[in-house]
């Protein structure tokens, strides 16, 4: 150990360092006296003998004060750590390829004792032209691989090694150890590999130098391994400059040159016990699957009985598809990781696919970095088990299973599995013949496995009856302008598929390709492949059925189809006889630019079905759900699908989609809502293998009308050459059609356009839209939808002025373009674009940001051309009374003419001229305001002509219509609430004047005072506790804050009272047991500013309340002003029973307040858990004239944790530093005894088995997927090669979800840990190696997130997290104590006098002590 000393001083005394091992101590240092004003070096040996250890430094103080003894960078030596811990030693039988790619590196670790460490990165390392930008087990910039950093201050010839478990000496000798490594740059150094026997590591591999910027593949014998055990040691040398970065990845051991005996047959996976039996759900697709016993959720759908078992007892996996899925969530889960096989292997299971909706089941096998589909079925297979077969070949790598479920278009879509068994053939060398031989004129029919070329050819062989031979190949072909780029299975250039190469063959010239033998279709099937043609001079693809002497053409396709991949899917005969195989026969076209290409090949479900296809029988539906025309929100897809559904007795489905469609010159390139790539819309796509004149049918929701003149709107685009039509109807329930509401066919061009209709359907009823879009001749013919809502103006009596003013600011104010005229008007800010004329400035805002219509008369326009604009419908105004009211600007020298009519809607009825004017009028805004008389439904026509000359543009804005254009239903209010301008509405007095618009024209904000002050923002507690605090020691509970129903019965909130919904937040007093009669929960808001009193003006405050139940207690709320104690008198108090309503609290603030102050609320717990009390919304009316909420003072930057000595978090005196994420849906909850529900969670906790623990309570309102997340605090990085953390989990109950810990350290996020799925009702101790995070941030952080499952039969437990010793063994202090930021791992001695000074500058003492620190030689360092 070295350290840096400070003895300076007439009467210094003494400084002492022993070395203690357990409660023995050792003097290795002492120094006496004055040492004179310098910092000194001291040092001494640590014995090799030593075991578990630390340091003591002992000062002694002489006989004065001009005696101070200093202390500065502490450090071990690195030979102090090169003592690792005893492993077992492993076989390399038994070791699983180590690809980086988690934190389970299968024992690798850096070593202590050489320069420098290999590094885990993904993507390019930190300099340029050296290193690898991929990794070499996904081939792309996510995968992970180590490599050494050999920029500054690295060294030429500073080693940084990588060393291994503890081996068994190999079963034979010439075992392979396999990597692949990437050495690239000008300087790259020299990369070894060694074996590490009785301390002497010998050479048995090198590589030196640039070799290229690519991943290379490395097989080095073990030659020498022949002790009982050894390590391997891969060491990377630095070169002479930084472009010398070397990197490994995907190390595994060949299995037969090791002498590894056959594999182990993975074991049969039934579910049984409720257990996922290692497989996991994935975390990158949409929704889960879920364990299972009896019948799924949903009439009509999914099993009653497991297989294993075929009783209701057996478990079994599924997917649930109800709602929240919506049609194309993908739900995957992956098996346990396999050793690598010798070649060809199959594995069965059995699945369930039952209800009218079914999606798809596809089964993937994943291989290294190859993900390759071996089955894949879709539809309805009726309500029984059927048994699957897979294969694959995985002797290249080991690997998983992964089953991907994707949902359907309804509920009816459950998809199970289970009994999944693998087949002895995984253990045997088995090499396929070159040909198969066609097999028995029958055989059993199998599902196909898809011939995906992935891994190897799928059994395909070329013909030698051809000219040339297909190529199995990935990415492009090498001929420009041909070929496909990618595969069809995988989409990446890293996947494979067969094509013809047509460079260097002659014209006509054929090669044809044969697959495997398929068994005889029992029923009419088709085939399927995916083809690609692309190129000027393609010739012909032709695919024929061989059965015996049979040879059938069953598909023929000539001529350039464009640079995409095409499913095909062709008839197969039916009176084959006997097994058949497929011939692709691809001819050659007059150039190189013909090249074909072919991709997973398979037949379809149908050919083996054992029965004809039969309907699935009707099954009970709900009665659909009714929206109120007058709540039904826009239709614009950005959430989903927004309550719409695909129809079935179609052709195919809409898409929701955003972005431009898959073909060129047709579809939109952006949505309407908002106009870009972001937003989605709904369309049909019309490439292969759509037909002319298929069509898709797509429901609306049900709605109900509410007047007779109820009118709705949507927006469409078709656009492309070969569009066919969209028609919609109105439907009833039984699909009856009540009205054709729109149809259009053909081009119309590359835009949106908006179409409107007046409904058919009779008061009281409901209907549905039905829409339908035909594919045309061609792909050129997608059809899209956009913003499907209803006109409020018509439906619900809702007249312009109860809504915003139209002026253009964000848009059109729902204004459209006359298509009959002759050019349209423009939205503009600032000038228009010719001088003399036009507005400068909009009117709205008076400024040059602001926006107007205007008509820009330059070329090409001539004189008396006309552009119209058309506000949207009204209803019939009320009385003579109705006024129009707009701004005009009619400036330059050759002004036209504005027309504004009341136009009618009903034919034959002539318009209302309501204002017409010509020429110029001056540089100015014009107001204009004049009555509407017709009597019939209209809308507003803003006509401008054009003038002689460009100097004629004509602008209007601001229009809005009078108060009295809508039905006079003026309404009455009561002593407790105020009326609005329009008198059509009444709010609660409170709402007036409390910078919340309430009112539809905004009349309860606009003559308000204050108008310097801002308003003080509603307490809502959406995002959190809006600066509410709980009450720390004079309570006995705290208020909740939490959202939907409370947890107990006929008491308590449904809903918050913000938004009205249960996903809004409130907070509440929860009354259950262990509370008693009496108990109170004390909250405290935030501090707000003084009022500033107005006379005339009242200063209220504001809460919403709810207060429901038998035995409800008392509500009191208290006004304490800072630094006071709280008043004795409520300034408002409730008691008892309201009802299950929200209902207003309001109080005058007294005038006596003139300093800062809070509003404290108590909660007074009744006789009975039915007593919950619940309050939202808290408000201080901007009439108080307060500045508003006192800013929170900062929090204090919180001292990480030393890991060392080890703590343990049992959250017996609180959360001990832990905190709730906000980033997430619902708190942990600390708690002692039973959690509140049966049949799931610990019934005590696990420290003492009467102490606290941290939950979750999965009962309502919670729902499947809700995640809560325990932040820890910040701890300082280990410095040891392991750090262990430890805790113990309770995960017991039938709907179980997920337990993931995660570590983070500045911006990056690593999971250490997962567990699923009910693990029984005990406490289990859990273990993560933590990973060390590649982050310059000194400290790091645990947490813990828990995600819920399908019920309330889902809480999960956590207690006594700690760090294990392994976090401190090696080096009990980093490497470098310097006191800068905090003491480190060092602690003051509580067996001494006083204590030392963690200080910076001088001592407080003259002729004593150092002037600054060592570390910096100043006075801003810092030491003891």
């Amino acid at each position: 150990m070295t350290f840096w000393y400070h003895m300076y001083g007439g009467s210094t005394g003494r400084l002492n360092a022993r070395l203690y091992q357990g409660s023995s101590g050792t003097t290795v240092f002492t120094k006496s006296g004055n040492q004179g004003n310098v910092w000194i070096r001291g040092s001494f040996s640590i014995p090799s003998t030593a075991k578990d250890f630390h340091v003591e430094f002992e000062g002694i103080r002489g006989t004065s004060f001009t005696g101070d003894i200093a202390l500065d960078d502490i450090a071990f030596s690195s030979t102090c750590c090169i003592n690792l811990r005893g492993v077992q030693p492993v076989s390399t039988c038994n070791i699983l390829t180590t690809n980086f790619e988690s934190q389970n590196e299968n024992g690798w670790t850096n070593v202590f004792g050489d320069k420098f460490d290999w590094t885990r990165d993904n993507g390019g390392t930190s300099s340029f032209s050296t290193g690898p930008a991929i990794d070499h087990t996904y081939g792309n910039a996510t995968g992970y691989y180590r490599y050494i950093e050999t920029s500054s201050p690295r060294a030429t010839g500073d080693n940084a090694i990588f060393r291994s478990p503890v081996f068994l000496k190999p079963n034979i000798s010439g075992c392979k150890l396999i990597f692949y490594y990437h050495m690239y740059g000008s300087t790259t150094g020299t990369l070894r590999v060694g074996i590490r026997q009785g301390g002497t590591t010998r050479t048995v591999w090198t590589q030196s130098g640039n070799q290229g910027n690519s991943w290379k593949k490395a097989e080095v014998v073990l030659v020498g391994a022949t002790a009982a055990t050894f390590n391997i040691d891969i060491v990377g040398i630095r070169g002479t400059s930084f472009t010398g970065d070397i990197a490994i990845d995907d190390l595994s051991f060949d299995k037969v040159s090791c002498g590894c005996s056959a594999c182990s047959v993975p074991k049969s996976v039934t579910f049984a016990g409720n257990s996922f039996q290692n497989y996991t759900n994935l975390k990158s697709d949409t929704f889960d699957w879920t364990l299972k016993r009896g019948s799924t959720g949903s009439g009509g759908t999914g099993p009653t009985t497991d297989h294993t078992t075929g009783t209701s007892s057996g478990y079994y996996l599924y997917i649930e598809t109800s709602f929240p899925r919506s049609n194309g969530d993908t739900a995957v889960v992956r098996s346990p990781t396999y050793t690598q096989t010798r070649g060809s292997c199959s594995f069965t299971f059995w699945y369930h696919m039952y209800g009218s909706s079914i999606g798809k089941l596809t089964v993937y096998v994943v291989a290294g970095k190859e993900r390759t589909r071996v089955w894949q079925l879709s539809g309805n297979k009726g309500n029984t088990w059927w048994k699957a077969t897979a294969k694959f070949d995985s002797s290249n790598a080991d690997y998983w299973i992964e089953f991907e479920a994707t949902a359907g278009t309804s509920f009816t879509g459950d998809i199970a599995i289970d009994d999944i068994t693998f087949n002895t053939s995984c253990c045997s060398a088995a090499s396929p013949p070159t040909t198969p031989p066609p097999g028995p004129t029958t055989s059993p029919c199998v599902v196909a496995t898809v011939a995906t070329f992935e891994a190897n050819a799928s059994g395909f062989v070329q013909s030698s009856a051809d000219s040339f031979n297909w190529v199995r190949r990935r990415g492009s072909t090498p001929s420009v302008s041909t070929g496909p780029t990618t595969d069809h299975t995988l989409g990446t250039s890293s996947g494979y598929y067969f094509y013809i190469e047509t460079s260097s063959v002659a014209t006509n010239n054929t090669a044809i390709l044969l697959s495997p033998y398929y068994p005889k279709p029992i029923y009419a099937c088709k085939a399927s492949f995916w083809y690609h043609m692309y190129g000027a001079t393609i010739n012909s693809l032709e695919v024929r059925a061989v059965s015996g002497s049979r040879d059938v053409r069953i598909w023929y396709l000539s001529g350039d189809q464009g640079n995409r991949w095409i499913l095909a899917t062709p008839d197969l005969p039916t009176n084959l006889p006997g097994n058949y195989r497929l011939k692709f026969i691809a001819t050659r076209g007059t150039s190189f630019t013909g090249d074909i290409a072919i991709d997973d090949v398979s037949y379809l479900y149908s050919c083996c079905q054992k029965t004809p296809p039969t309907t699935v029988p009707p099954t009970t539906q709900p009665p659909p759900k009714v929206i109120h025309a007058c709540k039904a929100p826009l239709t614009t897809f950005q959430a989903g699908w927004q309550g719409f559904i695909q129809g079935k007795q179609d052709t195919f489905d809409w898409t929701r989609s955003r972005g431009g469609t898959s073909s060129s010159a047709t579809g939109p390139s952006n949505d309407h809502t908002f106009g870009n790539s972001t937003g989605f819309y709904a369309y049909i796509e019309t490439s292969s293998p759509r037909r002319a004149n298929d069509t898709a049918v797509l429901y609306s929701p049900y709605y109900s009308p509410t007047v007779s003149t109820c009118e709705m709107y949507f927006w469409y685009h078709m656009y492309g050459s070969t569009i066919s039509s969209l028609l919609v109807y109105e439907v009833d329930s039984s699909d009856k059609i009540l009205k054709t509401v729109f149809s259009q066919s053909g081009n119309k061009g590359n835009s949106w356009k908006q179409a409107s209709f007046t409904l058919n359907s009779p008061l009281g009823s409901s209907f549905r839209l039905k829409f339908i879009g035909t594919r045309g001749s061609s792909f050129t013919g997608d059809i899209a939808i956009d913003d499907i809502g209803f006109n409020n103006t018509l439906c619900c009596r809702q007249c312009s002025v109860t809504g915003t003013t139209a002026d253009f600011e964000t848009g059109l104010s729902r204004y459209t373009q006359d298509k009959t005229d002759n050019f349209d008007w423009t939205r503009d800010n600032g000038g228009t674009s010719s001088g003399g004329t036009g507005p400068s400035r909009d009117h709205t805002l008076g400024t040059a940001a602001g926006y107007y219509m205007y008509i820009e008369t330059s070329s090409p326009r001539v004189a008396g051309q006309v552009a119209r604009l058309i506000s949207p419908r009204y209803g019939p105004p009320d009385g003579p009374s109705c006024n129009l009211t707009f701004w005009y600007h009619m400036y330059g020298a050759h002004i036209g003419t504005l027309n504004v009519l009341a136009k009618p809607i009903t034919a034959g009825l002539a318009s209302q001229v309501i204002f017409t004017k010509s020429g110029n009028v001056g540089n100015r805004w014009v107001k204009f305001s004049g009555p509407i008389t017709i009597t019939d439904n209209y809308t507003i026509v803003f006509e401008g002509i054009r003038g002689s000359s460009f100097q004629g543009d004509i602008a209007i804005d601001d229009i809005k219509m009078s108060t009295t254009c809508c039905k006079n239903n003026f309404v009455t209010c009561s002593s407790s609430q105020w009326r609005c301008a329009n008198k059509l509405q009444c709010i609660p007095r409170g709402g007036y004047c409390d910078f919340k618009q309430d009112c539809f024209d905004n009349s309860d904000e606009t003559n308000c005072s204050c108008s310097k002050y801002p308003a003080t923002p509603l307490l809502t507690f959406e995002t959190g506790a809006s600066g509410f605090t709980q009450e720390a020691t004079t309570d006995k509970f705290d208020w909740t804050r939490t959202r939907g129903g409370t947890g107990s019965f006929a008491t308590g909130p449904p809903a918050d009272h913000t938004l009205g919904t249960s996903l809004g937040y409130y907070y509440y007093i929860e009354t259950s047991s262990p509370r008693a009669a009496g108990d109170t929960a004390r909250m405290y808001s935030p501090y707000y500013y003084a009022p500033t009193f107005t006379a005339g003006k009242p200063c209220n405050a504001t809460f919403w309340y709810h207060m429901y139940g038998s035995t409800t207690g008392t509500l009191n709320v208290y006004i304490q002003i800072q630094n006071t104690a709280v008043p004795a008198t409520a300034i408002w108090t409730l008691k008892g029973n309201q009802g299950n309503i929200w209902k207003l609290g309001t109080f005058s603030m007294p005038r006596s307040i003139t300093g800062q102050f809070r509003f404290v609320f108590d909660g007074i717990r009744g006789s009975s858990f039915t007593g919950d009390i619940s309050i939202d919304d808290v408000n201080l009316l901007w009439s108080c004239c307060t500045q508003g909420i006192v800013p929170p003072p900062p929090s204090p930057t919180p001292t990480p944790i030393a890991l060392c000595p080890s703590i343990t978090t049992s959250f017996e005196t609180g959360l001990q530093g832990y905190t709730q994420l906000k980033k997430d849906d619902f708190d942990w909850t600390r708690k002692t005894g039973s959690t509140t529900s049966g049949s799931t969670g610990p019934s005590s906790d696990h420290t003492t088995g009467k102490g606290y623990y941290m939950y979750i309570e999965t009962s309502f309102p919670r729902s499947a997927g809700h995640v809560a997340r325990l932040m820890s605090p910040a701890y300082t990085k280990w410095t040891t090669p392991i750090c262990t953390l430890t805790f113990w989990y309770h995960m017991y109950g039938s709907t179980i979800g997920t337990l993931n810990v995660f570590e983070v350290s500045g911006t990056t996020t690593a999971k250490v840990w997962t567990q699923s799925g009910d693990k029984g009702n005990k406490w289990i101790k859990g273990s993560a190696k933590l990973v060390n995070p590649k982050s310059t941030d000194p400290n790091f952080y645990i947490y813990f997130e828990a995600i819920t499952g399908t019920s309330f039969t889902g809480d999960i437990a956590i207690d006594d997290i700690a760090f294990d010793s392994d976090c401190c063994r090696r080096c009990l202090v980093p490497s470098n104590i310097t006191f800068e930021q905090n003491m480190g791992a060092v602690v003051q001695s509580t067996n001494d006098t006083f204590d030392w000074l963690r200080w910076v500058g001088r001592t407080p003492s003259g002729v004593t002590g150092p002037g600054g620190d060592h570390t910096y030689g100043n006075t801003s360092g810092h030491y003891m």
